[in-house]
């Protein structure tokens, strides 16, 4: 057994009628959700612009109480207009009140 530190993962799998469109499997440290590997997360390319990746992020940060980390090395240019989205609801540490 190593001697680092626990990892905690979330998986979050989407499905429609023919099984699984999307899938996310983060890893949440503290208060940050980090994608597993770069390839994360994934959207079939029929099931895109649905907002699917959008409420996979949602859903973690609801369930985990951490906040989705943009790591920008290695992103497609998807990855990149997404996490660009001035208005999105992940992603946005809340401000430190007082």
């Amino acid at each position: 057994m190593g001697t680092g530190p626990v990892r905690t993962w979330l998986v979050v799998r989407v499905y429609d009628r023919d099984g699984v469109v999307g899938r996310a499997d983060l890893e949440v440290r503290g208060r940050d959700i980090w994608t597993g590997n770069r390839r994360e997360p994934r959207v079939l390319p029929d099931h895109r612009r649905r907002g699917i990746c959008t409420a996979m992020y949602v859903y973690a940060e609801l369930v985990t109480g951490a906040t989705s980390g943009n790591s920008p090395s290695g992103r497609s240019d998807d990855a990149h207009q997404f996490w660009a989205q001035p208005d999105r609801p992940f992603g946005k540490r809340p401000r430190p009140t007082g």
